[in-house]
């Protein structure tokens, strides 16, 4: 018998021990969380907000406030002329906690693999885009209108949130625009949670007359969650 077949064999079966463990300690790639709860696409999806407004009129030199209850439902589906299926966003309003609800208007909004859309009063906005991470690129909101060009990023991605009491486990913050200077201060801020959607927006939009003199038109606008449930 050949003395050197023992070692050799043993030399095998290390080889095969460390391949073996080698193996064991190779994990799968986890899969890309793209973010697509953020945008809930269910039939039956609501949420509740309340929402405050403070209209500046710099011509009769006054602050109206505004404070009513919005309601967004997801009614149904079409098929949009692009072949994409589309949500039917039913939007109640009423004034106080017990009033009636009153259908006011009909939104749409898409949920792409690239991207999720609302068409809010004939005005397409580039709401998200996924995969939702902190390290994306900004996006052109605005790229399917014809307004000015806004470049919407992601400020926060993944973090919990505490409010109106309630707790979200994750939470993403788009800014989408933000100007101040000595003549406007410009604030539009958006805030979603993973299988809810939209739980706070901000708008803040004011102007003054000339440098040095306070902000005295336009207007700020708060919407924050109340309650949700499909």
């Amino acid at each position: 018998m050949n003395a050197r077949l023992p070692a050799y064999i043993a030399l095998l079966g290390l080889f095969a021990i460390l391949a073996i463990g080698g193996c064991k300690k190779d994990q799968p790639v986890p899969a890309l969380n793209y973010g697509y709860n953020y945008f809930p696409n269910t039939a039956g999806h609501w949420v509740v907000y309340h929402c405050d407004s403070l209209v500046y009129d710099a011509f009769n030199d006054s602050v109206y406030s505004y404070h009513y209850y919005l309601k967004e439902v997801i009614d149904t589906f079409f098929t949009d002329n692009s072949g994409r299926r589309t949500q039917l966003v039913y939007r109640y309003y009423r004034d106080t906690p017990t009033a009636n609800w009153q259908l006011k208007k009909i939104w749409t909004a898409n949920l792409t693999a690239t991207d999720a859309e609302r068409v809010e009063d004939n005005i397409r906005y580039v709401k998200l885009s996924f995969p939702a991470q902190i390290t994306a690129s900004q996006w052109n909101g605005n790229a399917f209108n014809t307004l000015q060009a806004w470049q919407y990023q992601y400020s926060a991605v993944d973090v919990p949130a505490v409010l109106n009491n309630t707790s979200f486990d994750s939470t993403l913050t788009v800014l989408q625009h933000s100007n101040v200077n000595l003549l406007q201060d410009q604030l539009y801020e958006e805030q979603y949670a993973r299988n809810v959607g939209l739980i706070y927006r901000e708008i803040i939009d004011l102007s003054a007359p000339s440098i040095g003199a306070s902000f005295n038109s336009g207007v700020a606008y708060y919407q924050t969650y109340i309650a949700s449930g499909n």
